[in-house]
């Protein structure tokens, strides 16, 4: 009953918007795409930081969340207190 509901209110919404079959084929492989790609970055995000810079160089601990507010205020990281900025 909710996949029919769910059905019925994307087929409104492509016909108010005036979507053609081109655009619809379009968003409908890239928004799973993008959906996969998330998913993967939250679920290892340690593999990600390096690669972005986003761990301390002396004791590799992340920079993100609360230690980045540390950071922010005193440029050290809130582990080991090295120099980050």
């Amino acid at each position: 009953m909710a996949a029919l509901v769910l059905i019925v209110f994307i087929t409104n919404r492509i016909t108010e918007s005036g979507l053609d079959l081109t655009n619809i084929i379009v968003l409908a492989i890239l928004i799973p795409i993008i959906a996969i790609l998330m998913v993967s970055t939250l679920i290892k995000p340690g593999k990600c930081l390096p690669q972005l810079g986003l761990v301390c160089p002396v004791c590799s601990m992340p920079l993100v969340g609360l230690a980045s507010q540390a950071i922010i205020i005193t440029g050290n990281c809130g582990s080991c207190g090295s120099r980050v900025l």
